[in-house]
């Protein structure tokens, strides 16, 4: 195992964490992936979204960092990643808007219940005509 290798950030890209690791050991993130990771120029260039399983198995033997972990570090993996969260996010913000709408809002008929209604809404007052198609 390497002696200098600052653990992956959530949502790291894994070139970000490279150019970090390589960062400790005072070299650039091309001589770091050439001499540690022995990939060509080439993979070096692609390695975020298509890295090779032998460049992933030889960056987790040396960091101790599991494969699936380097994995959910490429590009197409976070993007993933990100789209499921934020459907999880919007999901919950629905929800919380929709019944803290339910506490706002008070609806109120007249007395012979034909024609008007008064809607209270962060306690103010609006009433509205209902016409008497839309009564019953």
């Amino acid at each position: 195992m390497w002696p200098l290798h600052p653990q992956p950030r959530k949502y790291e890209p894994l070139t970000l964490w490279l150019e970090r690791i390589a960062r400790s050991y005072g070299v650039g993130y091309r001589t770091f992936c050439r001499q540690a990771l022995a990939i060509g120029d080439l993979e070096i260039t692609e390695f975020c979204e298509t890295p090779s399983e032998k460049a992933l198995e030889k960056l987790s033997a040396g960091t101790g960092v599991p494969l699936r972990q380097l994995r959910e570090m490429t590009t197409g993996a976070l993007l993933s990643q990100f789209q499921t969260e934020l459907q999880v996010a919007l999901g919950k913000f629905e929800a919380a808007t929709a019944a803290w709408l339910s506490d706002q809002v008070r609806i109120s008929y007249s007395s012979d219940r034909k024609y008007w209604q008064t809607i209270e809404f962060w306690e103010r007052e609006l009433t509205l005509k209902v016409p008497p198609r839309l009564q019953e």
